[in-house]
């Protein structure tokens, strides 16, 4: 898990880091250790710490390691409010000697909503960075099973494609614009994601475009480009799906 910085985690502490997440999650595939270690891959292919600094490249490593530790004890519901808590406990105890815990608790926090505005400051830019790796695993082939998982209570593809009572011209429209307008998504949309897989590809390709964009400058060619596919993938099943209506 080498990602290149002049200055990491020292090897004591990032092992300690994943032995804690391993307590916390098991080995499903949707939001266990598999998830975290596609987001930890997220982040490395970044290469980010060439342009944020150690400090906050490490708050970020240690924030994309626990981001989820708060499933194990809330599940779904506001996991990421109770992983923020849990991460408190840890600080005051076995992790102790880590550096800019706010900043990791803020983000851990915050993740599943994302920042709301632009970068100001070091926090920022963990919370932004972090829930950019996270969402980038609804996205592409990977991403797409997971949203059928995640929808259909661990029955793949049982979601319909569409509302079972169809949509209406004006609904197609709606998402017509949505996915050539993706930066017009808002997080108030979620529970569209519910109805169809159809909006639940809208709704995550717009979602992460919008994410993308305060931190779009700091990133490599590499790591843009794999997103710009997954995103380009997600537009294709989508524009796919609304045109067999």
């Amino acid at each position: 898990m080498n990602i290149g910085k002049e200055k990491r985690l020292e090897k004591i502490l990032e092992k300690k880091l994943w032995e804690v997440a391993g307590r916390y999650l098991g080995e499903d595939p949707m939001h266990g250790l598999p998830h975290i270690r596609r987001v930890y891959k997220n982040f490395t292919l970044s290469a980010v710490d060439k342009t944020i600094g150690p400090a906050t490249t490490d708050a970020l490593e240690i924030s994309v390691i626990l981001h989820d530790i708060g499933r194990s004890v809330a599940g779904q519901s506001d996991h990421a409010a109770k992983g923020a808590e849990e991460l408190g406990k840890l600080f005051q105890g076995e992790l102790s000697e880590i550096k800019n815990q706010e900043w990791i608790i803020n983000a851990v926090a915050k993740h599943s909503v994302g920042l709301e505005g632009k970068v100001d400051d070091d926090g920022d830019m963990v919370l932004a960075l972090l829930c950019l790796f996270d969402h980038m695993d609804c996205l592409g082939p990977v991403g797409i099973h997971r949203l059928t998982l995640y929808w259909c209570g661990g029955q793949p593809y049982k979601i319909p494609w569409i509302p079972k009572e169809g949509l209406t011209w004006l609904e197609v429209n709606n998402l017509k614009y949505l996915l050539n307008t993706p930066g017009a998504i808002t997080q108030e949309m979620m529970p569209m994601r519910e109805h169809s897989f159809l909006e639940c590809l809208v709704f995550f390709h717009g979602i992460t475009y919008k994410i993308l964009q305060p931190v779009k400058n700091i990133l490599s060619n590499q790591f843009f480009s794999n997103i710009d596919w997954r995103l380009e993938t997600m537009k294709w099943h989508a524009k796919g799906l609304i045109s067999g209506l």
